[in-house]
């Protein structure tokens, strides 16, 4: 909007922004709250955009699934900031506990195996079987990812999806034969019947991704997984499946970020694809110049923050973090620009934060499995990160002093620039600030009497009360 504009609609009566305002449709009324902090003004005072259609706005805490050999499931545990004592201008809620491995979230909602849920209400609802894949491509393993906008749902309902994208299986590789002929596939889970097949060639030599790209898609509309092509728009990847076949990295997680009506999703060689929803078309986005120049075990993190869809990098080596965000150049080509790069010696830094055995923030839902209480949480008691005792600025540390360890990605605040670390022991959760560049201490990341000795993935948790799940928790 031009400043002129601007100027233009401040000198409306609020009555008469109102009267306009009211007739947009809910997504183009959450859309509005955004513009400007008086047209939000107008539109909550006025009540005009029905408080359980709100985008959400809060961070509850951050779901995390934990690896290893745990003597209990160590699953949809919720790291988050003690709720305090609330007044009567807060709003309290109570989370279901999902108590099982959280596979993605998307505004509110949680994908599960074989359900969506929603905590917030402490509703459900049953996710069919995904049809199998085609016969050349069964020995592939499925990602499962979750499409949600709360302003566009009715009243009486949730409207989401579930987008199946298959991923390239992980080869064995022997050196002295050719390519084609040593991709031998390993099976992400057990299997009947023999535990090793062959890619058919014309497979390995086909494009990849493809176009058109046929997935399998999850309505809740119409209660079916449909088969729906996406045709590429734009430059294709430049892969074949046997070059991600001999480039292969073992990601454990690969993040989406719902951003605008379309699905961002993290693919191999760190390459993003943008999937429009309503149109049947996906975009190919190249990784930034700063990644694809490096080689080694090494992945980009793909999360939703203040301005849009970023990614962040952890160099080990520098032990600095770089973040990145997705903009549109003048050219129309949708390319990463450095959003921030911290000093080096983050791991060093992450030692001197002043350690809180008991918070900020906690591990909640370990212990009350069988019980399934809900968990308090205050809506408005948002996490305040200016406690300068366990802040820390990242330039005050020594970057000589050796250590071991090291540090790994969470994810990423979605209202804020923060990211969300931990150390490689589990012993400490942290925030990274790029406003700021100060790091901050959480709280204690281990799991009480467990065996757990990795974090598989983990999700941002954003409560939203928009519509009805049929089923309850």
């Amino acid at each position: 909007m031009e400043p002129q504009e601007e100027d233009r609609t401040r000198l409306l009566p609020d009555d008469v922004l109102a009267d306009v305002l009211s007739r947009l449709a809910p997504r183009g009324l959450a859309t509005s709250r955004c513009v400007c902090a008086a047209w939000r003004a107008v539109i909550d005072g006025r009540g005009l955009l029905r408080a359980d259609l709100l985008p959400p706005c809060s961070l509850a805490g951050l779901f995390i699934n934990y690896g290893g050999d745990c003597r209990f499931s160590c699953t949809g545990i919720l790291f988050s900031r003690p709720s305090s004592a609330t007044t009567s201008t807060e709003v309290t809620t109570s989370y279901r506990m999902p108590y099982t491995y959280v596979q993605d979230h998307c505004n509110g909602l949680l994908l599960l195996h074989g359900a969506v849920v929603n905590p917030a209400t402490g509703r459900r609802a049953p996710l069919p079987e995904c049809p199998p894949l085609p016969t050349a491509m069964e020995r592939f393993y499925r990602e499962m990812y979750l499409v949600f906008d709360p302003a566009a749902a009715t009243p009486s309902a949730e409207q989401y999806e579930v987008v199946s994208i298959p991923r390239p299986p992980d080869p064995d590789r022997d050196d002295d034969d050719e390519l084609e002929k040593k991709i031998i596939i390993r099976p992400r889970w057990p299997v009947r019947g023999p535990t090793t097949r062959r890619l058919e060639r014309s497979l390995l030599r086909s494009e990849w991704p493809p176009s058109p790209y046929v997935l399998d898609v999850f309505s809740s509309t119409t209660g079916r997984w449909e088969k729906r092509s996406f045709t590429r728009d734009g430059e294709a990847a430049g892969t074949t499946l046997a070059d991600l076949q001999l480039e292969y990295r073992w990601v454990p997680c690969r993040r989406s970020v719902y951003w605008r009506g379309a699905l961002y999703v993290h693919c191999e060689n760190d390459f993003v694809m943008r999937i429009s929803m309503s149109n049947n078309t996906y975009h190919i986005i190249k990784p930034p110049r700063e990644v694809s120049d490096r080689c080694g075990e090494i992945y980009l993190h793909l999360g939703r923050s203040e301005k849009g869809v970023y990614s962040a990098l952890y160099d080990s080596d520098e032990s600095k973090l770089q973040v990145w965000i997705l903009e549109e150049s003048s050219r129309g080509v949708m390319e990463w620009i450095l959003r921030h790069e911290s000093s080096p010696g983050l791991l060093q830094a992450s030692l001197n934060c002043r350690r809180q055995k008991h918070g900020p923030w906690i591990l909640r839902g370990l212990y009350n499995r069988q019980r399934k209480e809900p968990v308090q949480h205050s809506t408005f008691d948002e996490w305040n990160s200016d406690d300068d005792d366990s802040v820390l600025n990242v330039g005050d540390g020594s970057t000589n002093q050796y250590c071991s360890g090291c540090l790994d990605i969470l994810g990423f605040h979605p209202y804020k620039e923060i990211v969300f670390l931990h150390t490689s022991r589990l012993d400490r959760g942290l925030a990274y600030h790029l406003k700021t560049s100060k790091l901050e201490d959480l709280g204690d990341l281990y799991p009480p009497r467990s065996n757990a000795s990795r974090i598989d993935s983990c999700v941002p948790y954003t409560p939203c009360l928009a519509g009805e799940l049929p089923e309850s928790l």
